[in-house]
């Protein structure tokens, strides 16, 4: 790889927005692909093209947008998150950059496929079934006989759409809603998957690869919030490396990675480690996404950013150190602010009680006045030496969202 790459970055959203700053800041220079017309309403209040000079929107013409990467001498293509993956394979392939190839890329965006194709590897994977029919559906989880059981969407990611059903009333209330919208991404959900409930913790393992050599990049264990239909996480903590976790879990990721063609590139997979192993949920070919890889900077350590792109643009810097674990200095962890309340908020949320914490890093809270509440307005990342301080302050966050962190009034 030259000393100065143009390296295409497809879909720069959410992580990949960062991605853009770092690869600048080791001298090289970015050029953005859009894969849809339109960029996602997930990401627009984030995303500024203006701030990351030229770009283009594929039109779905692989020929005519290799040619104006080829113009531009793109050296390296990158996916910036999910929706990214498919066509920064394609890209990748057609222009003879270093890839993951086409052969598996829906295995690696569709969660069905990636469960079959896993399952033909030997690789422990959740029963499901994929269904656009309720009844379907509903058949399977009687026969499946176990409650409770998970309805999802097929494509979609960050939790979206994706409920813990312990009847099949509830499994009709997540069909309807899935099958009734679009995804984050704004495709239509056809179908859902119906998947076995694993029982465990359940981990995110961020790796970075090259050539086929995988090395962890971080792990994070997931809060989950008690009670209700909606399964996603409140919290995120950033774990210490530990050797006897990491023979445990390593050999699974690296096995999940080989059976989906990851060779080159960063991946976050969720995995949880159940009574008869570790077990996947899912997989994305893509950084870890909210911007989460700081945290590992912001905690003394290397992030899945600085290995991805040694791994990209200088590979021998990564493979030397290919069996370095991963250190840090401090502990982290992203609380996910979660109003226990319905409603407009009356007056802004009283955040200056989180700053006062004291492992309080960093804010972000999108809940203003007059507005009804989402599931999740905000997050707060917590930085300190000792891990206690910080579990400490999560249930202080907890205990201010119960008591007066935010003031409602009906809707009417």
């Amino acid at each position: 790889m030259s000393s100065k790459t143009v390296v295409a970055i497809v879909d720069p959203y959410s992580s990949g927005t960062q991605l853009v700053r770092e690869v600048e800041a080791r001298g090289h220079s970015c050029f953005l692909v859009q894969s849809q017309a339109d960029v996602p309403v997930l990401y627009r209040s984030s995303f500024h093209a203006e701030d990351f000079g030229s770009f283009i929107r594929h039109r779905g013409n692989l020929d005519e947008t290799c040619a104006e990467l080829e113009a531009r001498n793109v050296g390296c293509v990158m996916a910036g998150c999910e929706i990214g993956v498919e066509l920064s394979d394609h890209l990748s392939e057609r222009l003879g950059l270093l890839t993951n190839g086409t052969r598996l890329t829906g295995a690696r965006r569709n969660k069905l496929l990636m469960g079959e194709t896993l399952r033909r590897h030997g690789v422990p994977t959740p029963a499901a079934l994929s269904s656009r029919d309720l009844d379907e559906v509903q058949d399977w989880a009687r026969d499946h006989g176990r409650w409770p059981v998970v309805i999802k969407p097929l494509c979609s990611s960050a939790s979206d759409g994706v409920y813990r059903c312990i009847n099949e009333a509830d499994i009709q209330v997540a069909f309807e809603d899935i099958t009734g919208r679009v995804d984050v991404y704004g495709s239509a959900n056809e179908s859902v998957l119906v998947q076995e409930y694993l029982t465990g913790r359940e981990y995110a393992i961020d790796t970075v690869s090259h050539a086929g050599r995988h090395r962890v990049a971080a792990v994070w264990e997931y809060g989950k919030p008690a009670g209700g239909t909606f399964f996603g996480n409140d919290s995120l903590e950033l774990l210490p490396y530990d050797e006897s976790f990491n023979r445990q879990m390593f050999p699974y990721v690296a096995s999940v990675l080989d059976a989906l063609g990851i060779k080159h590139g960063p991946a976050h997979c969720e995995v949880i480690l159940t009574e008869r192993g570790p077990v996947i949920v899912e997989i994305g070919a893509r950084i870890n996404g909210g911007n989460n890889p700081l945290l590992s900077r912001y905690c003394g350590g290397e992030s899945q950013f600085d290995m991805m792109l040694d791994a990209y643009l200088d590979p021998m810097r990564f493979l030397g150190q290919l069996d370095k674990p991963y250190a840090l200095s401090k502990h982290g962890m992203r609380v996910f602010l979660t109003p226990r309340g319905n409603g407009r908020l009356k007056s802004a949320p009283q955040l200056q009680q989180l700053e006062c914490l004291d492992s309080f890093h960093k804010l972000h809270c999108s809940a203003k006045p007059g507005r009804p509440v989402s599931r999740i307005v905000g997050w707060v990342l917590l930085v300190h030496e000792n891990r206690e301080v910080i579990h400490r302050d999560l249930k202080q966050i907890r205990h201010l969202e119960m008591n007066g962190l935010y003031q409602f009034e009906s809707e009417t």
